[in-house]
């Protein structure tokens, strides 16, 4: 499985690459913390729901995260709060597809991605020589299912997500 899209740094760039059926959700931000440090924080499966209100499980559940050849699988659970409440917990299935220092790239298809495809990813983008790292965190949604998935109200969990992985990382990195 490969992602839907090319791997990009810029918000431009990933809207360019729609092609035009599909909803996209991108955010991006600044951590103040090396993109070691940030990659090994987003890869911490463990503790990842201790921290971040959006993921209430995650873990790999086929494979191994460092060989893609084992094509390594993991089991997400999330939480959506939309508009202030807790709406619905959803869990998905999605199968690793890169997994290095530059991102991680996640997805799923059900029937071939006609019915529906998922595809998210986060990119480790150094800056300040190494020291920060902004990170591009981004997801399309595409097939039938695409017109039931509110995608505009993903951007709250995701930025809740953002904030929190944001204040790990820089702990971490002290």
């Amino acid at each position: 499985m490969t992602s839907n899209f090319p791997i990009v740094t810029t918000e431009e760039e990933f809207k360019s690459s729609n092609p035009g059926y599909c909803n996209d959700v991108w955010t991006e931000l600044i951590i103040q913390a090396p993109p070691a440090v940030v990659r090994a924080t987003v890869l911490d499966f463990k503790n990842r729901s201790s921290f971040d209100p959006f993921y209430r499980h995650i873990e790999v559940v086929k494979g191994q995260l460092d060989d893609l050849d084992t094509k390594p699988a993991i089991s997400l659970t999330f939480d959506f709060d939309m508009d202030g409440k807790k709406e619905m917990t959803v869990p998905f299935h999605p199968t690793i597809s890169r997994n290095d220092e530059e991102c991680l790239v996640w997805g799923f298809r059900v029937l071939c991605g006609w019915f529906y495809m998922v595809d998210h990813v986060h990119v480790f983008v150094p800056i300040d020589d190494g020291k920060a790292t902004r990170l591009v965190n981004y997801e399309r949604i595409c097939g039938f299912m695409k017109y039931f998935t509110p995608t505009k109200t993903f951007f709250a969990p995701f930025h809740a997500s953002n904030a929190a992985l944001k204040k790990v990382c820089e702990e971490r990195a002290k």
